[in-house]
Parts: structure tokens; C-alpha cells; sequence
């Protein structure tokens, strides 16, 4: 019950700010909220995969997952996720609908 309820928040956080900084600044504790909400690193690979955002604007913590993903089958937290799609969406400027497209290509490429 409590990874659904994170989990929705941070997806929820995501959709409603569509904006890297915004996201962060709306999370209770910024990156290093809901830590308890974790996907597999297989996922964070995929989104990489699929765009590489630039590392130079990213907080180091991002931009260090960024660098040097950890192993596939190893987790990291469902925030630093949605941040590196929503770093990806800023790269690229994409509108709200462009980074649901986004979000959907990942998905289907994993």
C-alpha cells in the first residue's frame, strides 16, 4: 500500500510539473524524497537508451546516475527516474503531450 501510494505521488509530481525544477521543488524533500518507491535500474537504462539528457544542468546527484548508471538489475529511486525523463523533456522542449509520448516510447522500449 505505501509503494503505491509513492509510487503515484512521484508519477503524479511528474505529470503535473512536466519540469525538472518544478518536480524537485514541489517534493517534500527533493530528490531525496520517497525513497521507498523504487524501480529496477533496467528502466533508468531504457530511458537513457532512448535520450541521454546533457549532464552540465543536472544536480550532481542526477547528473553522477546519469554518468554512470548503476547495474540493470540493481534499483534506484522512482524520483531519480522521473527526473531523468523529466531532464529529457526539458532538453528537448517537449510540450505536455510530447513528454506523455516520450514516457509511452520508453515504456514500450523496455
Amino acid at each position: 500500500r505505501y509503494l503505491l501510494s509513492t509510487y503515484s505521488l512521484t508519477w503524479w509530481y511528474s505529470f503535473w510539473t512536466v519540469d525538472l525544477d518544478r518536480y524537485l521543488e514541489a517534493l517534500p524533500y527533493g530528490i531525496d524524497s520517497f525513497e521507498g518507491a523504487q524501480v529496477k535500474a533496467s528502466m533508468l537504462r531504457t530511458a537513457l537508451a532512448v535520450h541521454t539528457p546533457d549532464t552540465a544542468s543536472l544536480p550532481p546527484r542526477l547528473a553522477a546516475l546519469v554518468r554512470e548508471p548503476p547495474p540493470p538489475n540493481t534499483w534506484v529511486t522512482e524520483v531519480e527516474y522521473q527526473c531523468v525523463l523529466l531532464a529529457t523533456g526539458d532538453e528537448l522542449g517537449f510540450s505536455d503531450s510530447a513528454y506523455a509520448d516520450h514516457t509511452y516510447r520508453v515504456a514500450k522500449t523496455l
